[in-house]
């Protein structure tokens, strides 16, 4: 399992930050993402999925499917997915605080099948 955790302060408020982060379409931020979708009707809850485009190389690019699976307004969200050699968990916690809202993102990544062997090479890639 490769595992990457991080945490900080985002100066706003926690229901702005929430509304903001639970919506995996803002998730092109991350140098990993190239475009982002979202690929059901309705609004952002339990049950909604979103296409992520992520570049591997230079022309080449994967789509990763996400889905809602732990929602829980203003405090956490969680996406899962997989394609045919990963599958992935992503959980965001969210805390109030004095001078914002404290953001936990906290990511994991299983290889499957034989590239498992791959997980020292893909570890140090995904934390960079």
């Amino acid at each position: 399992m490769i595992h990457y955790v991080t945490s900080f302060v985002v100066p706003l408020p926690l229901d702005r930050t929430f509304a903001y982060v639970s919506d995996f379409r803002h998730s092109v931020w991350d140098p990993r993402v190239s475009k982002a979708t979202k690929v059901t009707d309705g609004p952002v809850g339990l049950g909604t999925s979103f296409l992520l485009v992520s570049p591997l190389l230079p022309g080449l690019a994967i789509d990763l499917p996400y889905e809602i699976v732990g929602y829980e307004p203003s405090d956490r969200v969680c996406l899962e997915g997989k394609v045919w050699f990963m599958r992935y968990h992503d959980e965001i916690t969210l805390t109030e605080q004095s001078e914002g809202t404290r953001l936990q993102y906290d990511a994991k990544l299983w290889l499957r099948s034989l590239l498992r062997g791959g997980e020292p090479l893909a570890r140090g890639l995904f934390e960079r």
